[in-house]
C-alpha cells in the first residue's frame, strides 16, 4: 500500500456514494466524464486501502470473523463500512446498561437450530465487553458465560461442546466454545456447498 493511500484509507470509513456496485480495478475504471471518473476512482482506492490496513490490525479470532460479514457479491474483498458497522455491534456496544440489565439480555439471548453461531457468539462478546465496561463489583463471569453457551447451544453441537468441556475442563471459556462451534458450522456448510455444486454439475 502506498504513502498516498495510507494518508487517504479514512476516506473509506463512510459510505461513498461514488463507490462502484461491482468492485473494478481502479485503473480499468471506464467512464467518460473526467470528474466523475476521478471521484470513482478515488473511492475505489480508499475502499482497497482501508480495508487492507484494517485487515492488518484485527488480529483476534472475533474481530477477524467481522471481516467475512463485510463482504459482499460485488466485493469479494469486503467493504469498510460494513466491517466498522460489524465491529462496532461487537466490540462496542453503546447504551445506558446497568449489570442486572446485561444478564437480562444473557438470559434471554437465544441460539435456534438454523441461526448463524455467529452471529449468537457476537452477542455474547457485546455482552462480555459492555460487562466490562461498566466496571462493577458484579460483574457477569466466565463461568456464566460458559455456562449460557451450553444451555443455548442446539443438540447438534453438543458432540463437540462436550468435546471442549473434556479437553478444556475448569479453564474453559466462551471463546474454547466459540472456535469449536464455528469451526464445525464452516465446515458443514462448506460440505453441503460441495454437494450442491456437484448436482448442478450433474
Amino acid at each position: 500500500m502506498s504513502s498516498a493511500q495510507i494518508k487517504g484509507w479514512g476516506t473509506g470509513l463512510t459510505t461513498n456514494p461514488n463507490l462502484l456496485d461491482i468492485f473494478v480495478d481502479w485503473t480499468q475504471v471506464v467512464e467518460t466524464d473526467p470528474p466523475t471518473k476521478k471521484l470513482i476512482k478515488s473511492a475505489l482506492k480508499c475502499n482497497a486501502a482501508a480495508m487492507i490496513y484494517l485487515t492488518h490490525m484485527l488480529v483476534n479470532n472475533r474481530a477477524i470473523s467481522c471481516i467475512e460479514k463485510a463482504k459482499t457479491e460485488g466485493y469479494s474483498n469486503g467493504l469498510v463500512h460494513l466491517l466498522l458497522k460489524r465491529l462496532d455491534q461487537k466490540l462496542m456496544p453503546k447504551g445506558d446498561f446497568k449489570m442486572s440489565g446485561l444478564r437480562d439480555q444473557l438470559r434471554k439471548l437465544e441460539f435456534k437450530d438454523k441461526d448463524d453461531p455467529n452471529d449468537f457468539f457476537e452477542n455474547i462478546a457485546g455482552i462480555k465487553n459492555l460487562s466490562k465496561q461498566l466496571e462493577q463489583s458484579d460483574s457477569i463471569s466466565k463461568d456464566e458465560l460458559v455456562s449460557h453457551v451450553i444451555t443455548a447451544t442446539p443438540e447438534k453441537y453438543m458432540s463437540y461442546v462436550k468435546k471442549v468441556v473434556d479437553l478444556k475442563g475448569d479453564e474453559i471459556t466462551e471463546d474454547d466454545l466459540q472456535e469449536e462451534i464455528l469451526h464445525w458450522y464452516e465446515l458443514c456448510n462448506n460440505t453441503l456447498g460441495d454437494i450442491d455444486d456437484s448436482d448442478e454439475e450433474d
